[in-house]
């Protein structure tokens, strides 16, 4: 993987952060050097404590961000009407990722924390072919697990997949070194991936970017020619399209 020298920096604090687990096998994935570490019970609740704790004070950070950049600048760069959020209400460690991913042609869904005490950090989204190969191995180099869709009850894509690790320490920087280096990891499709249409995008767009339609419908096109959607929406999907082309034509 070539890298750019921000590329590189990211490397080498994913590589800090992967070495603190004590293990002395590289071909490890990170989770599994999480079961490797000997931790005591109480270090680990500790650590799952404080994993929760920051996902909360995050959180509660975004939504102040999220009030003062409606206030302060309400109109969307064209990264975000096609992600269909503001940058400030994406978690800090995956936001530049999601950009960089969405840039190179790859449709994410949903990001950040997860788990119960926010222990996981996840991406996911349609993948296509690109987590195969080169870009597998330095995903695995990563600590990144690949949880294909067709393997957990995604019915309408082969394309849908999950990337995660969990993270040594509460530590975003070190977050979003890890996210960077996977978006770096990945090839690069040659487009813009289609616009986002779930998770509150079609809402976003309709309010602070209402005269986009074009992108709005671009997206559904996308989705409903390569058969990216649950069965149960192609109804609305469609309807909502000729909502689009109708106001276009009154205007």
């Amino acid at each position: 993987m070539a890298l750019s020298t921000t590329g590189a920096s990211h490397v080498a604090l994913a590589t800090r952060h992967s070495n603190r687990w004590g293990t002395t096998d590289p071909n490890l994935p990170m989770t599994n050097r999480v079961t490797l570490n000997l931790r005591l019970p109480h270090e680990e609740a500790a650590r799952l404590d404080a994993m929760s704790s920051l996902r909360g004070r995050t959180h509660a950070e975004m939504e102040q961000a999220r009030v003062d950049r409606i206030a302060r600048n309400p109109g969307p760069t064209e990264d975000e009407i096609y992600l269909g959020a503001f940058r400030e209400e994406l978690e800090p460690q995956v936001a530049d990722a999601l950009f960089a991913m969405n840039r190179k042609g790859y449709s994410t869904t949903s990001s950040g924390f997860g788990g119960e005490r926010a222990e996981i950090q996840y991406i996911e989204g349609y993948f296509g072919n690109a987590l195969s190969g080169t870009a597998q191995e330095d995903l695995r180099a990563l600590g990144i697990e690949i949880e294909r869709g067709i393997d957990t009850g995604v019915t309408w894509s082969e394309c849908y997949a999950t990337l995660t690790f969990r993270p040594a320490e509460p530590d975003l920087e070190m977050m979003r070194a890890i996210w960077n280096c996977v978006a770096d990891a990945l090839p690069d499709l040659g487009h813009r991936a289609p616009p986002t249409i779930t998770g509150g995008a079609v809402a976003f767009r309709s309010q602070f970017a209402p005269e986009r339609a074009d992108v709005e419908a671009l997206a559904i096109e996308y989705a409903l020619a390569n058969e990216e959607y649950e069965a149960l929406t192609e109804t609305a999907m469609r309807r909502r399209l000729k909502e689009i082309f109708g106001k276009e034509k009154v205007q």
